[in-house]
């Protein structure tokens, strides 16, 4: 029984981080892609952002198409 819990409490842990992650990364994205910067420098981005939070980092608009990856 303590095993269970202790697996849902981890895995709720995260979660939480992975939450929290995805905010800030789409807050950087936002203020990043608003600008005039290059496609090859949004991308340079979304791949630092993604080592950094050990993620797979996808941009989408809002049909849900890929824009960066």
């Amino acid at each position: 029984m303590l095993l269970v819990i202790l697996q849902r409490y981890y895995a709720q842990r995260e979660l939480d981080y992975l939450r929290g992650n995805a905010q800030i990364i789409s807050t950087t994205l936002t203020k990043i892609t608003t600008g005039d910067m290059p496609r090859e420098a949004v991308q340079l981005q979304v791949e630092s952002l993604a080592f950094l939070s050990q993620t797979r980092v996808r941009v989408l608009d809002n049909n849900q198409t890929v824009l960066y990856d």
